[in-house]
C-alpha cells in the first residue's frame, strides 16, 4: 500500500524525497565549508603570525600621544628616540629567563656623506669659441617628483682657450701677516688687492689667473663661489674667528687645450693631506677628455649602533654581507684609535631623491678676467642663454661615490639628531603631522670647508631641507679647540644587502627602521594620481616626514664615541624562547616575559607577537616647493591583532554551523508540515472507510521510511561525487545524523497529521460579508489568506525562515569581514575566505529558495480543486494568476518583514545597540526574498498550468 501511494502520488513523493536530499546535502556542505574555512584560517594565522621580534622595549614615556590613543606602533617609532635605555637595563633584559634574543639598537643621529656627481658639459660647449660661459641650474627632486627645490643661485662654468694658471704663494706681507701671490710672469698680487677685488676670503685664495692676448695675467675672481657681495659686506659680516659666508653663485674654470682635452681647475679637498681639524686643499688642475662639473651631493643618513652577536641571531645580518667582513665582537679599543670605529653599511640606499641639472650657454663671448664678482654676477643674471639641455642623476649614483670615499673614513664628530613628528587628530579622524621650525644653526659644522678651527658656515645643508620640516633638529657639533683630540672616525669594514636580511611575513610585519624604509601610498584616487601610483619614500633631509633606514651600523659598545650619554639605547627587540606561534602556551610565555621586563626596568613594553599592520590615514600638508596636500596610507603595527582575528574566525565558524543546522531543521520541518498537510484529505477518506489511527500512522511511517532510505542513498551518491570533485572529506556520521533528523521531522509531522485527522469535510470558507461591488481580486486574496489558516501558516513559515536565514548569513559575513578588516592579516584571511563565504550565502539562499518553492508547490497542489472551480465558473486564467500573485506577494511581504525584523531585534538585544549595518542590509534581503518567492511561485504555477479543469475536479 505504501509503495502504491508513493507511485500513485509521484509528484508529492518526489518533492518530499527531493526536500530530504537538498537539506542533507546543503547542511553537510555548509558545515564542511565552515570547518574547512576555519582550519584554513587558523593555519594561515599560525604560518604568518610570528614577527621579527616578540616584544618591543622602548624608553619610559616614549610612546607618542597618538600611539597611546590608537593602541598602535608607528612605523617610524625609532625616529626621535636618541637613547633612553642604559646598558645595565639591556643586560638585565638579556639575563631574564625565557629571553632568547635581546637585540638593542641605538639611533645616534644623521651623519653626512658627501657624494659627487660629475655633470658632462661636452654637449653644451661650443668648441669654436675662445671664451664662453655655461650656466648650470641644479634642481633637487623628491616626493615622487612633487617637490622640486632649485638651488638659490645658478652655477657658472667659464671655458677658455687662453692659458690658466694657479697662483703661487710667495709669503706674507703687511702687519696682519697675510699672504701674497705671484703670477707666472712675476707680477705680484697682494692680499689687499685681492680683497678689494673680492677674490679672497681671509687666508684662502679664491681665484685663478688667465693670460690675456697681450701676455699679461689677470685674476679670475670667485672661482670657488661667485658671490654677489662686495668687500664692504665681507668686512661687516666677518666674525671674531675671521669666518665669512661665501654663499652665492658658484664659479668653475675649464681650459680647453689644443689637443681637444680639457684642464678642470677646481679646489679639491684632499683627505690624504688632512691633519686634525685642518683639511688639505689642492689646486692642481685635472686633465680629462670630457669637460665636467663636479656637484657635491650632501647625503644625510641615519647612523645606528647594534650588538653584532644579538643582531646576527635576530636578523641574520652576518649572512647578508655583500662585501668585506662582519662587525667583530664588541670590544672597546678607544674612540681615537688609529683603526677608527668599525662600521658596515648597506650597499645601496632606498631614497626618493634625484638631481635634475639644466645646462645652457650664455650668449656671446665675454672675457671675465679682472671683473668684480658682484658686477659679473649681476651681468650674468641679465644675459640670455641658448642651447638648453637637461641631465638627471639618481641619489644612488652619488651614494656610490660617497661609499668609495668612505672606504677610507667617515667623520662622526658632526651628528644631527631629528625629533619625532607631532600629530594632531582632524575632525574626520585622520592624522596630520605638524610643521616644526628648523633652526639654521643645526647645519653648522665644527670645521669650515676652508679648514678653519672654528664653528664654520653651513657646509652640508641639503637643498631639500629648505622645504617645510616636520622634525626639530639638534647638532652635536662643537667648536674645535687647538688642543682637540682627533675626531672619531668610522671605517667601513663591509657592506650588506638589505634584501638578504632575514625575511618575515608582511602580514605580521613590525617596524624595522634599521633596514627597511618607511613607505606611504596614496590613500585616495587624487593623491595616488598625483604620486603616479608610487609610494612616498624618504629623502636625505633629516627634517623630512619620512625616515630612511640606517646607512651605517657600528658596535653598541662604541656608541659613546658619537653621543655623550649613559643611556644611548633607543629600543630593545626581544624574541622569547620556545615560542612556536600564537597558541595559548606561546602567548602566555611572551606575556610573562613582557610583564617581567616592565616590572624590573620600568620601561615601555609592547607585545608584538600576534601584531599585524593596520592602515592609518595621514594627511601630509603641502610643502613650499610644489608638493600639494597628500592623503597617505601608512601601516602602523597593531598589537594583538591576531587574537582578534582568531576570535572572529572561531565565532564565525560556530555561528555558520549553527545557521546551517537551524536552516536545515526549519526547512525539513516546513517541508514535512507541507507534505503532511497535503495528506489530510486522503487520510480523512481512509478514516471514513474504517482505517484506524494506527493503520494510517503505519502507512505514513512506511512511506517516510522508504523515502528516507531512498534519500539517504541519493545523498551518499552526491557526497561521494563531491568528495572527488572538490577533494573535501565526507563526515558519514554527520550525514547519517542529518538523514535521521529528516526522518524524525517527517515522523513528527505524520504523528501530528494523523492525530488531527477526523471525518472528512469540505466546508466552504467563511463567506465574505462584502457586497458584490467590493468583491475584487485583492479582497479575495485577503479572504483566502485568512480562511486557509494551516496552509497560510506553512507558506508564511517557509518564507519567514528563508528571509531570516538569508539575512543572518549575509549579516554574519559582513560583520566578520568588518571585524577583521583593518589589519593586513585580517584582510588576507577575509579575502581568502571570500569564495567560501559566497558559497555559504548561495547555499543558504538556495536552501531557503527550495523551501519556499516546495511549500508553494504543496499549497498549489492542495488548491487544485479550488482553482479548477474558479476556472469552471468562468474566471480567466489571468485573473486566477493575479489572485495567486497577490496572495503570495502579501505573504512574502509579511514573512520577510517578520523574519528580517526578528533578526534585527535579536541582534539589537544581543549587541546592546541597534545594528545599523544589518538594518542597511535588510531592504536588500527583503527585496531578494520577495523576488525568490515570486520566482518559486512562477515555477509552481508552471508545473500546474497543463492540468485541465476536469482533471483538476477529479483530483
Amino acid at each position: 500500500m505504501a509503495l502504491s501511494q508513493i507511485r500513485g502520488q509521484a509528484g508529492r513523493s518526489v518533492t518530499l524525497w527531493l526536500g530530504i536530499v537538498l537539506t542533507a546535502v546543503g547542511v553537510l556542505q555548509l558545515t564542511a565549508i565552515a570547518t574547512t574555512t576555519r582550519l584554513d584560517a587558523v593555519g594561515q594565522i599560525q604560518q604568518n603570525a610570528r614577527p621579527a621580534y616578540d616584544i618591543l622595549v622602548r624608553p619610559t614615556n616614549s610612546r607618542l600621544p597618538v600611539e597611546k590613543s590608537t593602541g598602535l606602533i608607528r612605523p617610524n617609532h625609532l625616529s626621535g628616540l636618541h637613547g633612553g635605555i642604559t646598558d645595565d637595563q639591556w643586560e638585565e633584559i638579556r639575563r631574564l629567563p625565557g629571553v632568547e634574543v635581546a637585540a638593542p639598537v641605538a639611533m645616534l643621529g644623521y651623519a653626512s656623506s658627501e657624494g659627487r656627481i660629475d655633470v658632462d658639459l661636452g654637449d653644451a660647449i661650443d668648441r669654436s669659441r675662445t671664451r664662453q660661459i655655461i650656466r648650470v641650474l641644479p634642481t633637487w627632486v623628491a616626493d615622487t617628483d612633487l617637490t622640486r627645490v632649485p638651488e638659490r643661485n645658478p652655477r657658472y662654468v667659464y671655458v677658455t682657450k687662453r692659458p690658466v694658471a694657479v697662483p703661487e704663494t710667495i709669503g706674507v706681507s703687511g702687519t696682519n701677516g697675510q699672504q701674497s701671490y705671484r703670477a707666472p710672469d712675476g707680477t705680484r698680487l697682494t692680499y689687499q688687492q685681492l680683497w678689494d677685488l673680492g677674490c679672497s676670503d681671509r687666508q684662502v685664495p679664491n681665484f685663478y689667473l688667465e693670460q690675456q692676448e697681450n701676455g699679461s695675467w689677470k685674476p679670475l675672481c670667485g672661482t670657488w663661489q661667485l658671490n654677489g657681495k662686495d668687500a664692504a659686506w665681507f668686512a661687516a659680516n666677518r666674525n671674531d674667528q675671521g669666518s665669512l659666508s661665501l654663499a652665492g653663485s658658484r664659479f668653475s674654470v675649464i681650459q680647453a687645450l689644443q689637443d681637444g682635452t680639457f684642464l678642470n681647475f677646481a679646489d679639491v679637498v684632499d683627505p690624504a693631506r688632512a691633519s686634525g681639524d685642518q683639511e688639505g686643499v689642492r689646486h692642481e688642475p685635472v686633465r680629462s677628455n670630457n669637460p665636467t662639473l663636479s656637484i657635491i651631493w650632501p647625503i644625510w643618513l641615519p647612523v645606528a649602533a647594534i650588538d653584532p652577536g644579538q643582531e646576527a641571531q635576530l636578523m641574520g645580518l652576518d649572512q647578508a654581507l655583500s662585501s668585506g667582513s662582519y662587525l667583530a665582537p664588541a670590544k672597546d679599543p678607544g674612540c681615537a684609535a688609529p683603526s677608527g670605529v668599525p662600521a658596515i653599511a648597506p650597499d645601496r640606499v632606498d631614497l626618493d631623491e634625484r638631481l635634475s641639472v639644466n645646462l645652457a650657454r650664455v650668449a656671446g663671448e665675454r672675457p671675465i678676467a679682472g671683473q668684480r664678482p658682484a658686477d659679473l654676477a649681476a651681468e650674468l643674471r641679465k644675459t640670455s642663454v641658448d642651447h638648453p639641455a637637461n641631465r638627471t642623476y639618481s641619489v644612488s649614483d652619488a651614494y656610490a661615490a660617497a661609499a668609495q670615499s668612505a672606504s677610507g673614513h667617515t667623520r662622526l664628530d658632526v651628528i644631527i639628531q631629528a625629533s619625532a613628528p607631532d600629530y594632531v587628530r582632524r575632525t574626520d579622524g585622520q592624522l596630520t603631522p605638524q610643521f616644526k621650525q628648523v633652526d639654521a644653526g643645526s647645519w653648522r659644522t665644527s670645521v669650515s670647508r676652508y679648514g678653519e678651527t672654528a664653528t664654520g658656515a653651513a657646509a652640508g645643508q641639503p637643498e631639500l631641507a629648505r622645504d617645510n620640516g616636520f622634525r626639530e633638529l639638534s647638532n652635536s657639533a662643537e667648536p674645535v679647540t687647538p688642543d682637540a683630540v682627533t675626531p672619531p672616525i668610522a671605517r667601513w669594514v663591509g657592506s650588506f644587502d638589505p634584501n638578504r636580511i632575514r625575511r618575515f611575513s608582511p602580514l605580521s610585519a613590525v617596524p624595522l627602521e634599521t633596514y627597511l624604509p618607511m613607505l606611504a601610498s596614496g590613500a585616495d584616487d587624487k593623491s595616488a594620481a598625483l604620486m603616479g601610483g608610487k609610494a612616498l619614500r624618504a629623502s636625505s633631509n633629516p627634517a623630512g616626514y619620512s625616515t630612511a633606514p640606517a646607512s651605517m651600523l657600528i658596535p653598541i659598545s662604541m656608541a659613546k664615541c658619537v653621543v655623550k650619554r649613559t643611556d644611548p639605547i633607543s629600543a630593545v627587540r626581544v624574541r622569547v624562547r620556545d615560542v612556536t606561534g600564537v597558541d595559548p602556551v606561546s602567548m602566555e610565555r611572551v606575556r610573562v616575559v613582557a610583564s617581567t621586563i616592565a616590572d624590573r626596568t620600568g620601561l615601555d613594553v609592547d607585545v608584538t607577537l600576534g601584531a599585524s599592520p593596520q592602515a592609518q590615514t595621514v594627511v601630509l600638508p603641502a610643502g613650499q616647493h610644489g608638493r600639494p596636500e597628500l592623503a597617505l596610507t601608512e601601516y602602523w603595527a597593531k598589537p594583538g591583532a591576531v587574537l582578534t582575528v582568531i576570535e572572529t574566525v572561531e565565532r564565525k565558524n560556530v555561528l555558520f554551523t549553527g545557521i546551517a543546522g537551524i536552516a536545515g531543521v526549519l526547512f525539513l520541518l516546513t517541508n514535512a508540515l507541507a507534505a503532511a498537510n497535503d495528506r489530510r484529505r486522503d487520510l480523512a477518506v481512509l478514516a471514513r472507510f474504517g482505517w484506524s489511527r494506527k493503520a494510517r500512522l503505519t502507512l505514513l511511517l512506511a512511506e517516510t521510511s522508504v523515502l528516507s532510505v531512498a534519500a539517504g542513498l541519493a545523498v551518499a551518491t552526491v557526497l561521494t561525487t563531491l568528495r572527488f570533485a572538490v577533494e573535501r572529506p565526507v563526515n558519514w556520521v554527520q550525514a547519517a545524523g542529518v538523514i535521521a533528523i529528516a526522518a524524525a521531522m517527517h515522523f513528527i509531522a505524520v504523528v501530528g497529521t494523523v492525530a488531527g485527522t477526523g471525518e472528512p469535510g469540505w466546508a466552504p470558507h467563511r463567506r465574505s460579508r462584502r457586497s458584490r461591488r467590493q468583491l475584487q481580486t485583492w479582497t479575495m486574496a485577503i479572504d483566502q489568506i485568512a480562511g486557509a489558516r494551516s496552509r497560510t501558516a506553512v507558506t508564511l513559515g517557509s518564507m519567514t525562515v528563508a528571509a531570516a536565514a538569508t539575512l543572518i548569513t549575509v549579516a554574519l559575513v559582513k560583520s566578520t569581514d568588518r571585524a577583521m578588516v583593518g589589519t593586513l592579516l585580517g584582510e588576507a584571511i577575509s579575502l581568502r575566505a571570500g569564495p567560501s563565504d559566497r558559497i555559504m550565502i548561495t547555499l543558504v539562499g538556495g536552501l531557503s529558495f527550495a523551501s519556499v518553492a516546495i511549500g508553494l508547490r504543496h499549497d498549489l497542489r492542495e488548491r487544485t480543486r479550488q482553482l479548477a472551480l474558479l476556472l469552471a465558473l468562468g474566471w480567466h486564467r489571468r485573473t486566477v494568476v493575479q489572485l495567486i500573485v497577490l496572495e503570495l506577494a502579501a505573504l512574502a511581504l509579511a514573512a520577510t518583514v517578520t523574519g528580517c525584523g526578528a533578526v534585527v531585534l535579536a541582534l539589537a538585544l544581543v549587541e546592546g545597540a541597534f545594528p545599523a549595518s544589518v538594518a542597511a542590509l535588510t531592504p536588500a534581503v527583503l527585496g531578494t526574498t520577495m523576488v525568490l518567492a515570486m520566482a518559486a511561485a512562477s515555477i509552481a504555477l508552471l508545473s500546474r498550468r497543463t492540468v485541465s479543469v476536469a482533471e483538476a475536479l477529479r483530483q
